[in-house]
């Protein structure tokens, strides 16, 4: 007597329970791609995917066209409908991003499911934003170009799915985080993506996780092929198809008879990296037109691009701000980084203004508390940065409000700037309960900013006070032309190094925009801080926006992103519209 569907899915729970099920690719079947039943035949590297044991950290470093969007699309959609009440969050760096993976990728494997009728009826919500199942399960969908606020309300979040990793800021990571803090049983983060240089965000978790490469067996000579670029990759690219690195064989491989060995086995339980590239792929190795365009793209594309689109590997051309020299040949060797010689200089300064960076935990916990101490001598232009302090990771907040409090009595700041955003907000009270006027705090936002001007201003409104508008791209690039220009000195460099060493950690970054074109950004080595060029930029800011003497570099305007790719990236409403219809 043959089973019926829901009993096989009764069946299943029972066994999954029982631990004799340890994944749900089983259930692939049951969905359709192409209008045909989903199976791993072609995309078996992408098995881990479904798994019942599932670290409560997981990454995908992919090459393009491997299936990767497809594969995270089906586990979500099979997780959701076989654990109830599993509640997964989506998020991508750009609002068409994860419009269309909602409705172009995600969305045809639920309504066309052929168990449809069992995940979903009327009842459920089916939009753009959030798609929900009869078993309570949900899945929500968002980005975060500019800033993470939008998934502020969210928790009780089981999975968070960070697709495209590698053009997310880090900083968000934590935000994002936090909508999993009440899930008692999972609290999973999942990241997938393209790497870009070798101190991505996306690079430096891989360094993190178990590092597993599809090991595929030679059967001529036995060699365990390794496709990694730090290995044997390059080497498996032949004339016709991949094959085998030994100098001395070279003979065809077949990806199906390989599997995944963990460099880092340790860590596979609790944070599993896995990585595939278009080379061991069937889909472009089986394919004699395939493999064509992929030496194609070897003799056209660049080093970078070729390893970062063609092998999943991770290249480094960024660009710097700053080096370790030029913060040497912006260091005054008469200035001690000392905090009663720098009280004695004091007075020879006006617009003295204490620009204060709080700590954020940062995605793997190293941002700390940086105040720098700037000022200006009467008839120059050069902001000299007298003293700059790093607080102690574990300062309590009352402790470093009034370490603050007692840093801008010493040294008689006109002014104190900070980041008014996140933890701001509650040391900003804590500094005004305390007895500090409140007209004297400048309260920054970061922002890529549609404004030309730096540094904006914004009305109070109802329940929240004025505060200021720093465009983060713009004013970190004129505040690193400043300091290789000797317009901003720092402190003898032996002595300030330790803090001085975060400008260091900050790159120019380059991403793809919607439609063609490039966005420029700024962005930051995700295992390195850069609290004290942040600390230093409200200072240095501050000073030139009262002075109205705010230096301009011409090379600024290209990080001005226009409105119309704003509005497709990061609009402030929402159009979930595809092909002039609304959906």
């Amino acid at each position: 007597m043959h089973t019926t569907i829901r009993e096989q899915l009764e069946q299943f729970e029972r066994l999954a329970k029982q631990g004799q099920i340890d994944n749900l690719a089983c259930f692939l079947p049951y969905l359709k791609i192409d209008n045909k039943p989903m199976t791993l035949k072609k995309h078996f590297q992408l098995a881990p995917l479904y798994s019942l044991e599932f670290p409560k950290r997981f990454l995908l470093k992919c090459g393009r066209q491997v299936g990767k969007s497809f594969g995270i699309a089906s586990q979500g959609t099979i997780q959701s409908s076989f654990l109830p009440r599993f509640k997964t969050l989506y998020i991508q760096p750009r609002f068409d991003q994860i419009k269309y993976f909602s409705n172009i990728v995600m969305k045809p494997f639920i309504t066309q499911s052929f168990l449809r009728h069992l995940f979903t009826d009327s009842s459920c919500e089916d939009s753009v934003l959030m798609r929900t199942f009869r078993n309570h399960s949900r899945v929500h969908y968002s980005y975060c170009f500019r800033d993470a606020d939008r998934v502020r309300g969210l928790s009780g979040i089981d999975k968070l799915g960070i697709d495209e990793l590698q053009d997310i800021d880090g900083d968000f990571i934590p935000v994002l985080g936090e909508t999993m803090s009440a899930s008692e049983d999972y609290g999973i983060f999942q990241y997938t993506g393209t790497p870009k240089t070798t101190d991505n965000i996306l690079n430096v978790s891989w360094e993190d996780s178990s590092m597993a490469e599809w090991v595929i067996p030679c059967k001529s000579c036995r060699r365990l092929n390794i496709p990694s670029s730090s290995q044997d990759l390059h080497q498996m690219i032949g004339k016709n198809t991949m094959v085998c690195a030994n100098p001395k064989c070279g003979r065809p491989l077949d990806a199906r008879e390989g599997w995944y060995e963990h460099a880092r086995p340790a860590v596979r339980h609790k944070f599993a990296g896995y990585h595939i590239s278009q080379v061991i792929h069937p889909l472009h190795y089986t394919n004699p037109s395939k493999w064509d365009e992929l030496l194609l793209k070897q003799r056209m594309y660049s080093k970078a691009k070729f390893e970062n689109e063609v092998l999943g590997e991770a290249c480094d051309e960024a660009s710097k701000l700053l080096t370790p020299q030029d913060i040497k040949l912006a260091s005054n060797n008469d200035r001690l980084n000392d905090m009663k010689a720098a009280i004695a200089l004091r007075g020879g300064y006006e617009s003295v203004i204490l620009g204060v960076d709080w700590t954020g935990g940062g995605m793997l916990g190293h941002s700390t508390t940086v105040c720098a101490i700037c000022g200006i001598k009467p008839g120059t232009d050069r902001v000299d940065v007298l003293y700059v302090e790093r607080f102690n990771i574990n300062m309590s907040v009352p402790a470093e409000v009034g370490r603050v409090l007692h840093l801008a009595s010493a040294f008689r700041v006109a002014f104190i700037a900070h980041d008014y955003t996140g933890a701001g907000n509650l040391r900003e009270v804590l500094m005004v309960q305390a007895g500090f006027p409140e007209n004297q705090i400048l309260g920054y936002s970061l922002h890529t900013s549609l404004n030309k001007e730096i540094v904006t201003y914004n009305k109070p409104t109802a329940g929240q006070r004025e505060s200021w508008t720093i465009d983060k791209p713009r004013s970190l690039l004129i505040l690193a032309n400043m300091i290789k220009g000797g317009k901003v000195q720092f402190p003898e460099f032996e002595s300030s190094y330790d803090v001085t060493s975060d400008f260091c950690a900050l790159q120019e970054e380059v991403k793809d925009a919607p439609r063609g074109g490039m966005i420029y950004l700024i962005s930051k080595s995700p295992k390195r801080t850069d609290d004290c060029a942040f600390a230093v930029n409200f200072g240095a800011a501050s000073i030139w926006h009262i002075r109205g003497e705010y230096p301009t570099v011409a090379d600024t305007e290209r990080f001005m992103i226009k409105q119309d790719i704003i509005n497709v990236v990061d609009p402030s409403e929402l159009n979930w519209e595809i092909d002039g219809k609304n959906i």
